[in-house]
């Protein structure tokens, strides 16, 4: 799991994608079968925390970032 500060700052630059994807009159929220799909894909992962459902690697809660549009697997898998 990161630290304290790079959660910080990983969720300080998610606020500002999703923020400036609102600006822009996007949509935040991806359809239910592609957020089950990135979740599949997270489960899968080494970096997979199953205790707590989160990301080894950015420390994200994957219930909730694998709904949003405007966020990236830091492995680059979706």
């Amino acid at each position: 799991m990161p630290g304290v500060g790079k959660l910080v700052a990983n969720a300080t630059r998610a606020v500002v994608r999703h923020a400036r994807a609102m600006v822009a009159g996007g949509a935040i929220k991806v359809a239910g079968e592609e957020a089950n799909r990135r979740l599949a894909i997270c489960q899968a992962c080494p970096a997979f925390r199953p205790a707590d459902e989160r990301c080894g690697k950015c420390g994200c809660h994957l219930r909730w970032k694998t709904w949003l549009r405007a966020e990236r697997c830091p492995d680059a898998r979706w």
